[in-house]
């Protein structure tokens, strides 16, 4: 009897933690559900209403795999759609800096700006690759920077000295590199999220209207990008929201986080991953 009831017992222990287990995948289950949810819902994509014109894509600044998404983005809106203006969210005289080093090809001019950038998510090595392989293979690209002064201190006074070095002080690019460096003290002075947005759209709008081909493709921090949200940390339309408003509804938005994970799924929905794929998909090298 004794063994019986024994018996009985250590049955009733092994179905509770059966149980328990089967509980706790469950939960498990439904977090990793959510947390997809969550992620398409946040990140779903918009096509305009009509012929897109403007597009923009979403980024976490400084996650280094992301840096090869953008960069094919841009390669096959050069080589197969003839896109020449990439917009950025950087100053203006940081995009400028860039494009003299474009067609310069002096690699020190690089090197320092990815010097002004340290202290910053951006600041990865292969955010250097990025623009390496854009020189290499896309050679007529126009970089445009439309955020407001950031590092005015540093990049932005080095470039003003490069414009003074060429005799180029008395010129629209001198002009607007101070006027970025104004609007990048009123933003170390306020932190006005909806002054940001404004003026990323009022710069977007400037370079944008210059130009005689109105396809252009811009990458910035995701936060700006949704032609459906306000600013992340105000009350006004982002910049895409009032592109929309500015140019009609010509401006789609894709998130290149939400896109590096459909491929990825993709890829694991083609064959078991192993940790060389995983990692090339920026996914853990195991399985969690």
């Amino acid at each position: 009897m004794m063994k019986y009831l024994l018996r009985e017992a250590a049955g009733d222990k092994n179905s509770k933690k059966k149980k328990a287990a089967g509980a706790v995948l469950l939960v498990i289950s439904i977090l990793i559900l959510i947390h997809a949810w969550s992620t398409r819902s946040r990140y779903s994509p918009y096509e305009p209403g009509e012929e897109t014109k403007i597009s923009l894509y979403g980024e976490v600044p400084g996650v280094e795999h992301y840096y090869e998404k953008e960069y094919e983005l841009w390669e096959e809106k050069y080589s197969e759609e003839g896109l020449r203006d990439l917009f950025l969210g950087l100053p203006y005289y940081e995009a400028q800096w860039l494009n003299l080093w474009m067609k310069e090809g002096d690699e020190e001019m690089l090197e320092q700006w990815y010097g002004d950038i340290e202290g910053t998510l951006a600041h990865v090595e292969p955010i250097k690759d990025f623009y390496r392989k854009i020189r290499e293979n896309c050679p007529e690209t126009v970089f445009h920077g439309t955020d407001v002064g950031l590092r005015y201190d540093s990049s932005g006074v080095r470039y003003l000295k490069k414009l003074e070095e060429r005799g180029e002080a008395d010129t629209e690019a001198y002009r607007l590199a101070e006027e970025c460096i104004e609007q990048g003290k009123i933003w170390e002075e306020e932190k006005d999220a909806d002054y940001r947005e404004k003026t990323l759209a009022e710069n977007f709008i400037r370079e944008y209207d210059q130009l005689e081909n109105d396809h252009v493709m811009g990458i910035y921090a995701d936060a700006h990008c949704d032609p459906r949200k306000n600013a992340a940390k105000g009350k006004e339309p982002c910049m895409a929201a009032r592109l929309k408003e500015r140019c009609g509804d010509v401006v789609s938005y894709q998130a290149v986080e939400y896109m590096v994970k459909i491929e990825s799924d993709k890829m694991l929905e083609r064959k078991p991953a192993g940790k060389k794929e995983r990692l090339e998909a920026g996914m853990p090298a195991t399985e969690m």
